[in-house]
């Protein structure tokens, strides 16, 4: 592997004309400014983790819809805390500290989305020294370099109140990899945080290059574990690109506006896994604040089935079937309450989250007869790409000598993924519980924060 331990002649020439077109129109910094200047938090190294991701899904735990959005913001939030900008104003100025040196662990300028700015060193995590990892150009002109920084000091943890829910001390990590990128028009900076993985491997995000430049590129960021040999990424346009893990990271990138078709880590015992290619920033199961219990179910009915517990097999059987991945979906007419009229939303749904369709199970609890042909239950479904909702209460319906799952509850499902049924559910049958969205409000995988946006990553099946 090449060591590119500086940038190529174009790419200075670039970064130069670039700062000097904007020093040009910089107010001049006197040295009181300099002297007394108040530091923004969110680029001050000794403050910069303060509020931590698992600080913030302590609060998050008491607006659980939202804390799946919260979380995610939070860590798109510290790639953006890289960089801050001064411009807009009327003469030239020039600014340096006394006696200071050029810092090349990093690159002392960034120019990213249209904008320039001055990276401080550290103030993606804050204190460590950054160790290179790696450093690597692709075959279509990509340079990534990958740096791990460790904090140099104690990390706060959270104050949790008593009885409830608190991180484990690997949410508020001790580590950050940073990555630096670039192409022959744009240079760009992103990291996450060292978190726990639920896997092997994990997508933590896409770093943004040369998007306002119109030369875009993507890049991602994959973590692995130590069982991980090799990452491979595809796209639309048929490009490659692929690389070891050095240390746990492993950056992937092709220059062009294709988008991602595939991201697949190779393991030591000769498996794969297939990760989300959506740039999702995914947070770690065990760092998520649990939704809160769904309500009491029904009370059950004076009148219950002549064989209760082969009735509660049924019922099992029915949800099993159609909720876990990779069944034969031609049958699941037998399982689901007037599947005909369902069948639109369940497309729609598995379009939006192919990830989470393919990879859907589903764990039935308590089961409850309200009649002797009908049943209340709680149920909840895991998948992987998308946010969590906890346990929901479903029905179902003794049909024909066959139990169904409810068509109410399967539009109920369907519904969190943008899958509409038309008629619309009974409200009475379909209200979500834990975290999930209501139905009708989804806007969308990639919508603003709200029940449904922060539940981006539904899951369900097809029912074709």
């Amino acid at each position: 592997m090449a060591d590119f331990d500086e940038l190529r002649p174009e790419v200075q020439q670039f970064l130069h004309d670039r700062a000097s077109a904007l020093d040009h129109d910089a107010a001049p910094v006197a040295a009181p400014e300099a002297e007394q200047r108040v530091v923004i938090h969110s680029l001050e190294p000794s403050r910069r983790w303060r509020r931590t991701p698992a600080a913030i899904a302590i609060n998050a735990r008491r607006q659980p819809v939202l804390a799946a959005a919260v979380i995610a913001a939070l860590l798109v939030g510290s790639v953006g805390g890289f960089a801050a900008g001064r411009g807009s104003a009327p003469s030239r100025a020039t600014v340096a500290a006394r006696g200071s040196t050029q810092d090349k662990s990093t690159s002392s300028t960034m120019v990213s989305n249209g904008s320039v700015g001055f990276a401080t060193a550290g103030a993606g995590f804050g204190g460590g020294e950054m160790k290179k990892l790696f450093a690597r150009t692709t075959a279509d002109g990509v340079t990534v370099r990958g740096y791990l920084q460790t904090n140099s000091g104690p990390v706060p943890q959270p104050m949790c109140p008593t009885n409830q829910w608190c991180p484990p001390a690997e949410c508020n990590p001790t580590s950050f990899f940073n990555a630096e990128v670039s192409n022959n028009d744009a240079v760009s900076m992103g990291g996450n945080p060292v978190f726990p993985l639920d896997a092997a491997a994990d997508n933590r995000g896409e770093v943004p290059l040369g998007q306002m430049e119109g030369s875009p590129a993507s890049v991602f960021m994959v973590q692995t574990n130590d069982q991980v040999t090799n990452v491979r990424a595809t796209w639309s346009d048929g490009a490659v690109d692929e690389m070891a893990p050095v240390d746990g990271w492993a950056l992937v990138a092709h220059q062009g506006a294709a988008s991602s078709s595939s991201i697949v880590a190779a393991l030591k015992d000769g498996s794969t896994l297939e990760l989300n290619s959506r740039a999702n920033n995914s947070y770690p199961v065990s760092c998520q604040p649990p939704p809160p219990p769904p309500p009491e179910l029904p009370p059950a009915g004076s009148e219950q089935p002549a064989d209760v517990a082969a009735s509660k097999q049924g019922v099992t059987d029915a949800y099993k079937y159609v909720f876990t991945a990779g069944n034969d979906t031609t049958k699941n007419g037998d399982y689901i309450e007037d599947v005909e009229s369902v069948k639109s939303a369940a497309d729609t749904t598995k379009s939006n989250f192919p990830e989470a369709s393919a990879t859907v199970s589903v764990e039935v609890g308590e089961i409850r007869f309200l009649s002797a042909d009908e049943a209340a239950l709680y149920f909840e479904l895991k998948y992987d790409g998308g946010a969590l909702f906890g346990q929901q209460i479903g029905y179902a319906k003794l049909i024909d000598g066959h139990w169904k799952i409810e068509r109410d509850t399967m539009c109920m499902v369907l519904g969190w993924g943008g899958g509409q049924c038309d008629p619309p559910p009974d409200p009475a049958r379909s209200t979500s519980a834990g975290s999930a969205p209501q139905p009708g409000t989804y806007n969308g995988p990639n919508g603003g924060v709200s029940s449904s946006s922060s539940a981006a990553g539904t899951i369900p099946p097809s029912a074709n």
